[in-house]
């Protein structure tokens, strides 16, 4: 993590943890992170530093420092990036969505068409039901604010130990391919990321919450959208990408090959790498 976390002079109960990071003068990012993550979490952000970005990096509600109060829904919680972001800079910015944090990009983009220069939706949830429904009701069980530290506890701890059976075990969820050999395949200066990617994750209050269906209307966004996601993800299947592809005018879509839901553990992410600058710097 680079960057040191701080809190939104929006008064309570809207206040927002974020964390800037990359050229601090430079035009903005908004980069809304997945599930179990906060804003403490840095995927993918190398890609906007070397364009000269400065990257925002918000605790979605129920993540971090930021209350579910900020917006219990992703509608809501546009509003509150809205006025945060226009208390700072009115000026457009790139906005990326990825995972669970896709519906709330989307929700900016619908809602604030006019803070929004650009969308990048990776490995993102759309409006399509989201989880299926064993994945529903396990994560109720592991993953309510009372047993959630719990397991993540013994999580932490089993990454310590076991590092390559942790990550296996999470290529379960993660990827439609073997997990062994995922893991295999993966260098190991990814596979250290990845073990220290697991250390930092909580669910808070916030996972429960992201799994509430949600509502919206891709149709009205206006930015120009790239949306990014691996054929091989078994976490957001590939019909969300697709129908977002189909709802939003004009969007740009790369399918990759990419080994799982977390596309940036894999060697296949400079392509998507590639595919990102030139999407902005065009």
């Amino acid at each position: 993590m680079t960057g040191r976390l701080e809190l939104s002079d929006i008064a309570a109960p809207d206040r927002i943890e974020y964390r800037l990071s990359g050229t601090l003068d430079g035009p903005a990012v908004l980069v809304l992170h997945g599930g179990h993550m906060s804003a403490q979490v840095d995927l993918g952000e190398a890609t906007f530093h070397k364009l000269g970005y400065t990257v925002i990096t918000p605790s979605r509600p129920g993540y971090g420092r930021t209350p579910l109060t900020a917006g219990p829904t992703p509608a809501q919680f546009a509003d509150t990036l809205a006025a945060f972001l226009t208390a700072q800079d009115p000026e457009p910015i790139v906005v990326v969505g990825i995972s669970a944090g896709g519906r709330t990009a989307l929700a900016l983009a619908e809602q604030h068409p006019h803070l929004v220069s650009h969308l990048v939706l990776v490995s993102a949830v759309g409006y399509e039901p989201w989880p299926h429904r064993s994945t529903r009701i396990a994560a109720l069980v592991a993953f309510n604010p009372w047993i959630q530290r719990l397991t993540w506890t013994a999580m932490h701890q089993l990454a310590q130990r076991r590092p390559q059976l942790v990550l296996r075990l999470l290529m379960r969820d993660l990827s439609k391919l073997d997990g062994r050999r995922v893991v295999d395949d993966m260098p190991p200066a990814q596979q250290q990321a990845m073990i220290e990617l697991v250390q930092m994750l909580q669910s808070g209050r916030g996972f429960l919450n992201d799994l509430r269906p949600a509502t919206g209307n891709p149709a009205k966004v206006r930015a120009p959208t790239l949306i990014v996601h691996s054929r091989h993800d078994a976490t957001v299947p590939l019909h969300h990408p697709t129908t977002l592809a189909n709802q939003i005018p004009h969007a740009q879509t790369l399918i990759s090959e990419a080994d799982s839901h977390l596309v940036w553990f894999s060697p296949h992410y400079s392509t998507i790498d590639d595919a990102i600058t030139a999407f902005l710097t065009n």
